[in-house]
């Protein structure tokens, strides 16, 4: 039960008529106020506010949380108390109290405003009045109502009291009304009339600290609805009215909003008022805002400012008439009201329909100039090439709609299974982020600044997306982006690129050739509609025009670099084996550098430091590096098989175009099961070279940014086959075709595109920044990076089981295998062909056992052909997969020497995390007969390498601590 308590009306009265009270510096005597500002937050009392008499139930002054649960405030607006309604038992349904002020004599001002905070939160709330009299309460006019639940927080309103200047007695009172329940409770706080000594108001918030910004979340801020009451709304979600206003907020969930509906219909006008801002100090101010102005009625929208003091506003900004669903960014620029204060206002006036409901959110008010302005005029740029990658800020590239859509990010997106996992280059990117509220179908603009043309004899635009949706089983999850341009400075706009779904976790580089807009100056936009899910993260990165000027010559240089790559071999593969832009220098190799149309070729050789020099004519070039080495083994390993065989399972794809082209071992441009198979028989020895192929390949740093197709595209249901061009004509992964002054080009249509590699045809200045050209020496085959670009030989391939060639991996031989260098030494008297015939059987398990998860190994055994019969190839059936055509190949030599190669790579679509070593594992057996007898049999058989070391692999890399066991029965 809660006990109410009311102060004396009588009392009230009485004290007023005697004493001579303070409130806040203004005086209230028994005549009307004439003093201002009047202020009163109920810090010590009603002050001169009463409870009227013969209500259903009095105002309650309060601190704290108000009694009933899911109503009220939770503290005061302004201070420690306010007044509210208690709405709980008695005091509802629809019961009544009034709450009387004081007179104001306003007959010697020019201008006045009531402003006052109210809560109106709960489920039933009713409604709050503020009414007037001019004539000591005989007859009262509203001015202001609210009804209905305004969220849990505090409110400010304003109103315009210029209809009352002039008159020496003007009262003023709140009448409140509870709902149909309890949970209705209304409080006011913090009351203040201001009047204008000058020409107009003066400020009732002054603001002087910058970057000042509002978006609404939490109350109105310092802004106040004036000139109308129930026309602005803060609102979440959609308004009251279909087919018009926004979806939600620009930023955050609240936004401002014009109701169009009756009764603010037709030509109706409501002023939205800020604070005064103080920008005496300031050298430079830009107001900023967004708006949406979006229906088939739709009225006009103003930003309006005038002096402290004054009383007439100036337009400064207008937009008039339907612009669409979306939030558009707006830029005031507020040079003239430098070293002055001045107040802003949003003047909307309705059309003569119902759908015109129009939006403000996210103001801000910074110290710096304006970045954006209408058209281009001579603000373009005209020095190329021209990048931008995001890495410091969004340069001279602006959002022209909601902020919450285009943002700066480094690393992953903030949504699982959509969007990139770090920058094409560098450290940053730009990316539209699609989770609520920006989904479904939601849209957010990007736009350039103006690019000039005119002295341009080619000019193409190039960029890397990233359009990645996880949401397989809807595939309008992603939506749209189009590239658009303008030629008169963004009042119109044509699409000149265009892409939609799903494309792949993956860079993808576009080149958009704008030879049809040369001459001209230009406007860029990204354009992007966000599709049905959250998993819909659209990033670009890289972006930059290259322009071919009039009379442009240059020289061509470049390095030729053996690409740096972190420890992959021991750190995992995945990003870690991008190479790096730096690494080690190569001499001795020829670059020719040619004409596209072949009317002039140079041909240079790169020096000790890895530098090359060719001068050329303007125009572009391609770029064709030979090889000139034969060393096929150095830097191959087991390890480089995973990692291809995992690419092709789709377990874990290899993310580097480059290591890419390292993987494609049989030249045929795919990567593909028989990459993995001609690598497993060059490591077996079932195949001695690389086919067609020099074994170094030498590739132009722009494939490190070449588009490339996502396998997931690529590879059929039956991935051990080549698939067919995608629908750009592309071969993956590099056989792209372009064009150039209408005159198509390629890289190379012979199958040995790899042999002579054409560069992206280039002006040596406009696509290379600092006039740089780099070429990067791959090893074929080597994907984990672990080849030396010191290991160029001419030498053949090491032989297997040289004298003294031991394993390097740790092994635990048990007495039945004694450790040997060299060939077994074999007793004369016994070793002559006694495996023939022979009728003794012995078995030989290879036992592992180590907690760390395998991928893959590669074993040598070696024995005595003399003593020992090879007969069957047992792989344990229940870890290792019984596929001896592709694990577990044989090699037999003739001669002396007998040996086994042994190489097993885990099925990784059945077995993702390994093969684990439990103690024990038998990884292997192998009959064999002989007559000879057991200590004999020890001697002529020994663990070895093969081709390359004997080595274990696991997810991260080499694992140098495998314990082998070999038993002899």
């Amino acid at each position: 039960m809660k006990t109410i308590i009311a102060n004396s009306p009588l009392w009230a009265v009485f004290s007023l008529y005697l004493f001579s009270i303070p409130v806040f510096g203004n005086t209230i005597s028994s005549s009307c106020i004439d003093q201002f500002p009047y202020v009163e937050s109920f810090e010590s009392g009603f002050g001169a506010w009463t409870n009227a008499t013969g209500d259903d139930f009095q105002w309650t002054r309060y601190s704290g949380g108000s009694p009933s649960s899911g109503t009220g405030p939770s503290s005061a607006s302004d201070g420690t108390f306010y007044l509210y309604l208690e709405a709980s038992t008695p005091n509802f349904p629809s019961k009544i109290a009034m709450l009387e002020g004081p007179c104001y004599d306003l007959s010697g001002q020019s201008a006045a405003s009531f402003d006052f905070d109210y809560h109106m939160y709960g489920t039933t709330v009713g409604e709050l009045r503020l009414e007037v009299s001019t004539n000591s309460g005989s007859s009262w006019t509203q001015l202001w109502s609210k009804s209905g639940d305004q969220d849990n927080s505090w409110h400010t309103a304003s109103i315009d009291l210029s209809t009352y200047l002039g008159q020496s007695n003007v009262s003023l009172r709140f009448w409140g009304q509870t709902g149909s329940n309890w949970s209705s409770d209304i409080a006011i706080d913090k009351i203040e009339l201001t009047t204008g000594g000058g020409s107009g108001q003066p400020c009732i918030t002054t603001v002087s600290t910058y970057p000042y910004s509002e978006s609404f979340e939490t109350n109105w801020g310092d802004w106040t609805e004036a000139e109308a009451t129930n026309f602005w709304y803060r609102n979440t979600n959609g308004t009251a009215t279909s087919n018009t206003g926004p979806s939600g907020g620009a930023s955050g969930s609240y936004y401002l909003y014009v109701e169009s509906d009756l009764p603010n219909y037709s030509y109706k006008n409501g002023a939205l008022e800020g604070p005064c801002f103080d920008l005496t100090q300031l050298t430079a101010a830009t107001f900023r805002f967004h708006y949406h102005l979006y229906g088939a009625d739709m009225g006009q929208l103003q930003v309006q400012a005038r002096l402290e003091g004054e009383s007439t506003w100036n337009t400064l900004w207008s937009k008039g008439g339907d612009q669409g669903n979306y939030w558009f960014l707006a830029e005031v620029d507020l040079t003239a009201y430098l070293g002055q204060t001045v107040q802003l206002r949003f003047y909307a006036t309705t059309s003569d329909g119902p759908q015109g409901d129009m939006a403000v959110d996210l103001l801000e008010l910074n110290s710096t100039p304006v970045t954006y302005t209408a058209g281009c005029g001579a603000g373009a740029i005209s020095t190329f090439p021209y990048y931008q990658s995001f890495e410091t800020d969004w340069g001279l590239w602006s959002e022209r709609t909601s902020p919450s859509m285009w943002q700066r990010n480094q690393g992953a997106t903030p949504s699982g299974s959509t969007g990139p996992s770090g920058a094409q280059s560098g450290t940053w990117y730009a990316f539209t982020e699609a989770s609520s509220s920006n989904y479904p179908h939601k849209t957010g603009i990007l736009e350039s600044p103006c690019f000039d043309l005119s002295l341009a004899v080619s000019a193409y635009f190039q960029f890397y997306y990233h359009m990645y949706s996880g949401y397989a089983s809807d595939p309008a999850s992603m939506g749209e982006v189009r590239l658009e341009i303008s030629t008169n400075g963004g009042n119109t706009w044509s699409s000149i690129w265009y892409k939609e779904g799903n494309q792949g976790d993956n860079w993808i580089s576009e080149t958009i050739d704008l030879s049809g807009y040369l001459g001209e100056t230009i406007r860029l936009r990204f354009y992007r509609i966000t599709g049905s899910q959250y998993f819909g993260d659209f990033a670009i990165d890289n972006l930059s025009l290259n322009v071919g000027l009039i009379d442009d010559t240059e020289d061509l240089f470049g390095q030729v670099i053996h690409p740096a790559v972190s420890s992959c071999a021991v750190s995992g593969y995945t990003n870690c084996c991008e190479p790096s832009l730096s690494g080690t220098n190569v001499a001795n190799i020829i670059i020719t550098a040619e004409s596209v149309d072949g009317s002039n070729q140079v041909q240079t050789t790169s020096n000790g430091s890895g530098s090359y020099s060719a001068n050329l004519p303007a125009g572009p070039v391609r770029i064709i590096p030979f090889a000139n080495s034969s060393d096929w083994y150095n830097g191959l390993s087991t390890f480089d098989i995973v990692n291809l065989q995992k690419h092709v399972n789709r377990t874990e794809l290899i993310d580097c175009p480059l290591r890419r082209i390292a993987g494609d071992v049989d030249n045929d441009g795919d990567l593909d099961g028989d990459d993995v198979q001609t690598l497993q028989d060059l490591i077996l020895n079932i195949q001695t070279s690389l086919a067609d192929v020099p074994n170094w390949r030498f590739v132009p740093k722009i494939y490190l940014q070449a588009e490339t197709v996502h396998p997931d595209e690529r590879f059929q249901a039956d991935f051990w086959n080549p698939a067919a061009e995608n629908s750009q004509g592309q071969d993956y992964p590099f056989k792209g075709k372009f064009h150039y002054d209408g005159q198509e080009l390629a890289y190379n249509t012979t199958d040995n595109w790899m042999n002579g590699i054409f560069s992206w045809p280039h002006y040596p200045t406009a696509e290379c920044p600092d006039d740089y050209w780099d070429l990067y020496i791959v090893k074929s085959g080597d994907i984990n990076g672990s080849a030396s670009p010191t290991g160029f030989s001419t030498t053949p391939p090491p032989q297997p089981f040289v004298a003294g060639n031991n394993p390097t991996l740790s092994t635990t031989a048990i007495s039945s295998l004694p450790a040997q260098e060299g060939t077994p030494t074999i007793d004369p008297k016994k070793s002559s062909h006694l495996a023939k015939n022979g009728n003794k059987k012995y078995e030989i398990r290879i036992v592992a056992s180590t907690p760390v998860p395998v991928e893959a190994y590669q074993l040598g055994l070696r024995f005595d052909p003399e003593v020992l019969e090879l007969g069957k190839i047992k792989p344990n059936k229940e870890s290792l997969a019984l596929d001896e055509a592709r694990n577990f190949g044989q090699s037999k030599q003739a001669g002396k020497e007998g040996y086994l190669r042994t190489i097993w790579v885990n099925d990784f679509r059945e077995r993702a995390d390994g093969l684990s070593m439990a103690e024990g594992l038998t990884l292997f057996a192998f009959e064999f007969k002989t007559n000879a007898d057991l200590e004999f049999v020890r001697s002529a058989f020994r663990l070895d390498n093969a081709v390359m070391t004997g080595e274990f692999y696991g997810a991260n890399g080499l694992i140098k601590d495998i314990d082998l066991q070999v038993f002899i029965e």
